[in-house]
């Protein structure tokens, strides 16, 4: 697979907790043009440690190796065909890591790519059309224009 061709990726993004921002994960964000997909590494416990300068262990593991590791050997992989990566992501990371996100794209009404001064992140809008705009994933950093060129012109895509 080739980066900003097959998928774009983000590190240390976050994913916002339904019941509150206590609740929210850190983690990778890994976009085709199928799906959205949001790997967490840490909890939100472990990110606020490494702000007092501890050493933090990754919380959520694959098989007993961080998952970030296994993430970026996958995607490294030669060979390797989006169809089978979004399979792994689909039946085996999702099974062992059930936080994991997968947002298949065909399943929701539009989304956003927002990228501004003051933030970045991806927001969908349900199947639905009432449900509103719900933050997916945030906090793109450095990637966040390289997200945004990789969505553009995608039919589900709101300017």
């Amino acid at each position: 697979m080739k980066e900003e061709y097959d998928y774009v990726i983000a590190e240390n993004t976050r994913h916002l907790g339904e019941k509150s921002l206590s609740s929210s994960l850190q983690g990778i964000f890994i976009g085709t043009q199928n799906y959205f997909f949001f790997v967490p590494v840490n909890t939100t416990e472990d990110i606020r440690k490494t702000r007092k300068g501890k050493t933090v262990e990754p919380t959520f593991l694959f098989k007993g190796k961080p998952v970030a590791i296994v993430v970026h050997e996958l995607i490294n992989r030669t060979g390797l065909s989006k169809a089978e990566f979004e399979a792994f992501m689909l039946k085996k990371v999702k099974k062992e890591i059930p936080e994991t996100i997968c947002c298949a794209i065909n399943d929701i009404e539009q989304f956003k790519i927002y990228s501004t001064w003051w933030g970045s992140g991806v927001l969908v809008n349900g199947t639905d059309g009432k449900s509103g705009w719900q933050p997916l994933v945030s906090r793109f950093n450095r990637d966040k224009k390289k997200i945004k060129s990789f969505y553009e012109g995608h039919s589900k895509l709101v300017p």
